[in-house]
């Protein structure tokens, strides 16, 4: 990791920042989209560099622009997405039937946007209000009857709403928290706002995500800041609001949206949900600098396999074209210096886009109908939300030639294939097999980010207790250590030495026991006195050891010193897709 000193501090502790997450170069603000007749004129370029702060851990960018510059104006509309716009009324049906809200309550959605998600509590008769401060914007949702305020908010704006008796019951900020500047100030104005039983989500794109799944297209100038939960809970602590719960949803790529009550608020009681992420994230680094060393090269890896495919694509003669106009697009092409001699066009849903062209890189936008009529031998899906398929078919185009590509073209790595493929089989089997792996766990997720340092996998996540079809996702369960000992103090078994020797699902025990006691915890193979078995137990509770029969033969009839350092907890089964 790049360490450098930079005239700039951490936005929510004021630690002096150091250490850089990630260089993207320079790019242009990404929804400063174009007109024709801007074409010509200079266009400000920005420094594109993410620093982790050292002591809170929150991933940010310094403040180049206003955001009365970047919002007065916006180009994004939420109701132009269909998987969007079910979310957001899968969501409001959610909230009303666990909270209760009726037509005596107050919904307050900050960057409200057009009215995409408070409609729905509209239609439920209950009263609204919101507050975004791009003006085209407010007007499409005054337009559909959502009163709505022109402001940024901030505690200014709290206390002046608080004044005029209008606390919220619930305020709701989904995908804003990464677009404010003044954290602090933002967050204290939550607080100044809520009533004193109320609930605040909010929803954010996930930085394990981001980091998991190289989403390096997800930072630009309009998101200042970067969560991981281990920061935000500490933003929010610090104003007097407690996360009470937490949900790891698909929006974004990977989002979280927390639940948040003022701290002496004891009618809600605190989700199992919210230590198990903290531990996780532990776990898996996230509160050491040492995590976010690698990400830089991960990005310059992605660049130059996204042009390795656009060069041989170009080079066989093969036309390209993008779905979609979104910012994090826009970082991605200008990182990767792809302008019109690579792609000739992108097409997207939203008429404030068609006509207009992409900052930076001047490639037009058009309606989606256009690849129908050039059918290009390539679609490049800058997508991504819930689920892009439900949003586009193009089967009537009549060309067969036409492929889908991830958005990272990391596909192009598995045409590179060496030619001592041997070896590299041997190196990843050396990487995986000290792994321990169940169905859940952390084991499973270093197998998995193993595993994309080789194919471009999207890693996905399913909470304990969901049902499918006719099976039930069990506890997560991860262990640490596990071994028994003699009288002498010699290990007779020990997890360390081979993962096999513990049956999957073990709860913890530490306890001494003779032999006859252990004996029915104790699995081998009496037909293969050298063979060490397998064993697992999802759903019945237990625990065992697993060794080669000869080696329970050796045992002397004594007491023994057992111990499994495991947990079974309400976690995730965790996935990967290709």
């Amino acid at each position: 990791m790049n360490r450098k000193r930079i005239n700039s501090h951490c936005r929510f502790c004021s630690t002096p920042l150091k250490y850089r997450f990630a260089d993207l170069g320079m790019s242009p603000l990404a929804n400063s989209y174009l007109k024709p007749d801007q074409l010509q004129n200079m266009e400000p370029f920005y420094p594109l560099q993410a620093y982790v702060c050292e002591k809170c851990f929150l991933v940010q960018l310094e403040q180049f622009e206003t955001p009365e510059n970047i919002f007065g104006d916006y180009a994004y509309f939420s109701s132009y997405s269909d998987s969007y716009l079910e979310h957001a009324e899968q969501y409001v049906q959610m909230m009303i039937e666990r909270f209760g809200y009726d037509s005596n309550s107050l919904i307050v959605e900050i960057a409200s946007n057009d009215g995409y998600l408070l409609k729905n509590f509209v239609e439920s008769k209950i009263q609204v209000l919101g507050i975004e401060p791009a003006v085209n914007v407010a007007e499409v949702a005054e337009e559909i009857g959502i009163p709505t305020l022109v402001k940024f908010f901030g505690t200014d704006l709290a206390y002046e709403l608080s004044r005029k008796e209008q606390n919220a019951d619930l305020i709701i900020g989904n995908n804003v928290l990464a677009h404010v500047p003044r954290l602090n100030d933002f967050v204290e104005g939550l607080k100044i706002l809520l009533k004193p039983n109320g609930v605040v989500t909010m929803e954010f794109p996930h930085l394990l995500q981001l980091v998991n799944n190289n989403q390096f297209d997800t930072i630009y100038h309009e998101h200042f800041s970067y969560f991981s939960f281990i920061p935000v809970e500490k933003v929010f602590a610090r104003h007097g609001l407690a996360i009470f719960d937490v949900e790891e949803i698909p929006t974004h790529g990977g989002s979280l949206r927390i639940y948040a009550k003022h701290d002496n608020d004891s009618e809600k009681e605190l989700s199992e949900n919210v230590d198990t992420l903290k531990k996780r994230e532990i776990d898996l680094g996230y509160t050491t600098i040492d995590l976010y060393s690698g990400f830089g090269e991960k990005v310059k890896k992605t660049k130059r396999n996204v042009l390795d495919f656009f060069i041989q694509a170009k080079n066989d003669g093969k036309s390209i074209v993008g779905y979609g106009a979104p910012a994090k697009g826009n970082t991605l092409l200008n990182y990767c210096g792809i302008r019109s001699d690579f792609i000739d066009y992108t097409v997207d849903r939203s008429p404030h886009k068609q006509g207009c062209y992409l900052p930076g890189t001047h490639i037009p936008i058009y309606s989606p109908e256009k690849i129908s009529e050039t059918k290009p031998d390539y679609v490049f899906f800058f997508f991504f939300f819930l689920g892009v398929g439900r949003e586009v078919c193009y089967s009537d185009t009549g060309s067969e030639s036409i492929q889908v590509m991830q958005k990272t073209a990391e596909l192009n790595k598995v045409k590179n294939v060496k030619n001592d493929t041997g070896k590299e089989l041997y190196s990843l089997v050396e990487k995986l097999y000290p792994i321990c792996r169940s169905i859940t766990g952390n084991g499973v997720r270093q197998t998995l980010s193993v595993l994309q340092e080789y194919i471009p996998l999207q890693i996905y996540e399913v909470a304990s207790g969901t049902k499918v079809f006719d099976w039930e996702v069990p506890k997560e369960w991860n262990i640490d250590e596990a071994f028994i000992k003699d009288s002498t103090g010699n290990k007779i078994v020990d997890f360390k030495e081979s993962n096999l020797h513990v049956v999957n699902y073990s709860i913890p025990v530490n306890k001494k026991l003779t032999l006859q006691e252990l004996r029915n915890h104790l699995h081998s193979l009496p037909e293969h006195p050298d063979w060490t078995p397998y064993r697992t137990s999802y759903y019945n509770e237990t625990w065992g050891f697993c060794l080669p029969h000869s080696r329970v033969e050796a045992m002397k009839d004594e007491a023994y010193e057992v111990y499994i350092d495991s947990s079974l907890t309400e976690g995730h089964l965790t996935y990967g897709e290709f």
